[in-house]
């Protein structure tokens, strides 16, 4: 990527405007176009100061994806990804869930981290779908090892430390016989990472949330008993406290579902 001058910079700021109005308009609810405008801009600058080169997996990264896509109209993967997140933002927008949920979207978005579009979009709907059921009390929390978890959530008796694990299924590499050892290791050693030097105590208080990305008609059918289960299966085989599976389903032309993925089919 070149460098670009100031008019340059005001162009590309007002085009991206107009391509996030395009595919993901909730987004202006939760930030303005200022700060959008802003964002992009120092994501440029950033590029700039690092000759052209910028990170491979965050959000920015998948926004000039976007771009690239709109413009060539030769697939649609990131504007599906986009107006999924789209549908997320109108969710939480419907069920209020107020100032914690503002903050949540504008630090996932607003940053140059290593945390892709998946990543935000999983944590997003983790925290709607688990506000139907907890209050969602504190979002990035640091636990006594010194490693954050995503949310602190809690209900009249207990708190609870959640961790959303992301999980993307290559289907050319898929093997029916392989895919439980493979997601189980998966949570696995997210949980053994998480929950190393931990007391006890601190470390029962973690539950794993995994959310499937990829999931095509076989695997749904040959591992629907594997995910009706999961749950049952990663606390007495493994100790670990686990929610069964979720995953996002198109339903109709911008309608979307998240749902756990034994209920899917």
């Amino acid at each position: 990527m070149s460098k670009v001058d100031s008019n340059e910079i005001d162009i590309i700021v007002k085009n991206s405007v107009s391509l996030i109005n395009i595919y993901c308009s909730n987004l202006f609810e939760f930030i303005t176009k200022l700060e959008f405008g802003d964002f992009i801009k120092k994501a440029y600058s950033f590029v700039d100061e690092n000759n052209g080169t910028r990170r491979k997996a965050n959000f920015l990264s998948s926004f000039f994806e976007l771009a690239i896509e709109h413009a060539e109209n030769n697939s649609t993967q990131i504007r599906i990804e986009y107006e999924t997140l789209n549908f997320l933002l109108g969710e939480g927008l419907k069920m209020k869930l107020g100032k914690k949920f503002r903050n949540l979207v504008k630090s996932s978005i607003l940053n140059f981290s290593d945390q892709s579009i998946l990543d935000v979009m999983g944590e997003l709907a983790a925290c709607i779908t688990l506000s139907k059921t907890y209050n969602f009390d504190a979002y990035e929390h640091t636990l006594q090892n010194g490693k954050s978890i995503d949310f602190v959530v809690s209900n009249q008796s207990s708190t609870f430390l959640i961790e959303v694990l992301n999980i993307k299924i290559e289907n050319e590499k898929y093997e029916e016989e392989k895919f439980k050892n493979f997601i189980t290791k998966r949570i696995c050693d997210k949980h053994k990472h998480k929950s190393q030097n931990l007391s006890e105590l601190e470390s029962e208080m973690i539950i794993i949330f995994p959310i499937i990305y990829g999931l095509t008609q076989t695997i749904l059918r040959e591992q629907n008993q594997l995910f009706a289960s999961f749950e049952s299966i990663m606390k007495d085989d493994y100790n670990i406290k686990c929610f069964n599976p979720y995953s996002f389903c198109q339903y109709n032309q911008g309608n979307y579902i998240f749902k756990q993925v034994h209920e899917i089919l």
